[in-house]
């Protein structure tokens, strides 16, 4: 099951929306000094680093003013063939646009991203011909474990 998060460009406003029966919240507000793992003190998905695919911090501060869609992403699921071609066409449709995507694998739905971080995700996308914008390492996106940015 794929879960996407879309952050506008607000200034000093809250979205609240559904995707796939998930509710979500963005306040446009401004970021807190320091990023944070600790979604309870974040005002914004900018206040939150990730971890890319080789393991280095990412601040997504540099998204700041950039239209984003946070999505996770997995490689054998029913949908996927799908999903990567939806994300490929929004990429490409938005190429000039303040858009991104921010993909990040998840391996909790059924074991379907079986794949390594690193170089081992690069192939696989490579031979799926995804471009799915920017991959972080896998993440969890539900219960206890998840991802402090999808628990936000």
């Amino acid at each position: 099951r794929m879960r996407a998060i879309i952050v506008r460009k607000l200034q000093s406003s809250v979205v609240k929306f559904s995707y796939c029966g998930y509710r979500y919240k963005y306040t446009g507000s401004e970021m807190a000094e320091e990023s944070t793992s600790d979604y309870k003190k974040a005002s914004s998905v900018y206040d939150f680093t990730v971890k890319d695919g080789q393991g280095n911090d990412i601040s997504l501060e540099k998204y700041r003013g950039k239209v984003l869609l946070i999505v996770n992403i997995a490689s054998q699921c029913g949908l996927t063939k799908g999903n990567y071609a939806e994300l490929t066409e929004l990429s490409k449709k938005y190429e000039d646009k303040e858009f991104k995507i921010l993909s990040f694998p998840c391996n909790q739905f059924g074991s379907q991203m079986p794949e390594k971080d690193g170089e081992e995700m690069v192939c696989h996308l490579r031979s799926a011909k995804a471009e799915v914008g920017d991959v972080f390492a896998r993440v969890n996106v539900n219960g206890d474990e998840a991802d402090p940015l999808y628990k936000y």
